[in-house]
């Protein structure tokens, strides 16, 4: 049944008829707009309380090729996703028909108007990661993540094996005022076969320094 032919539906508010096709398509635009939404949320929720801060995504950190995944990244696309389900169910039926549990369509999208820009907020505020540039022979990477909040600096870096897509997190550092050592270049990394010599300095802007625990960075060939 073609969209002309199906039964028209019309609202006493709403004197323009609507067919149920486009009904069916407002509704399920809205549906995936909402769980975008609640998406978004969970995202900047997942970043707030995740249980290893060296982790982008809570217990994971994905590489691929030379771009680490970030929460800024998915909670953008979740936005994006979102309001653009709504802008086309806006397009679709400008002026749809009263539907049921109006109530509670009016209060999920209150919690989600004060939820999600608390969300952009948390995830905006996170970290930052790279991998950088050398790696070995056999195909090691070295993946940095950085962090700086008006004085305080710090960050890890990690390993990535070859035939890997995870990071393993081996070491971190301080930046005294916030100072990001891989982000300003202020760093040296040479690869002696599998072992990689890595070393971060300061300038007239900051300084950085390591743990006192350095363990080694080896790769596995």
């Amino acid at each position: 049944m073609t969209e002309a032919s199906e039964p028209l539906q019309t609202s006493e508010e709403n004197p323009f008829e609507v067919s149920s096709t486009r009904l069916r398509w407002w509704g399920a635009l809205r549906v995936v707009g909402t769980l975008a939404f609640v998406g978004a949320v969970l995202v900047g929720a997942v970043t707030f309380v995740q249980p290893d801060r060296d982790e982008a995504f809570g217990w994971v950190t994905v590489v691929i090729g030379n771009w680490v995944p970030s929460p800024l990244t998915a909670e953008v696309v979740l936005l994006v996703a979102g309001t653009g389900a709504f802008l086309t169910a806006m397009l679709f039926v400008p002026c749809p028909p009263e539907r049921p549990w109006r109530e509670l369509r009016i209060f999920i999208a209150v919690v989600l108007a004060g939820a999600v820009p608390l969300s952009l907020f948390v995830v905006a505020d996170g970290s930052n990661y790279s991998v950088l540039p050398e790696q070995s022979e056999g195909g090691c990477r070295i993946v940095v993540r950085e962090y700086s909040f008006f004085l305080l600096g710090e960050g890890s870096v990690g390993i990535v094996q070859p035939g890997s897509v995870t990071v393993d997190w081996l070491r971190g550092y301080l930046g005294d005022d916030g100072y990001a050592p891989f982000s300003r270049d202020t760093y040296t990394l040479d690869w002696h076969g599998k072992t990689a010599a890595l070393s971060v300095f300061g300038s007239p802007n900051g300084d950085a320094a390591w743990f006192a625990e350095q363990p080694s960075i080896t790769c596995i060939r």
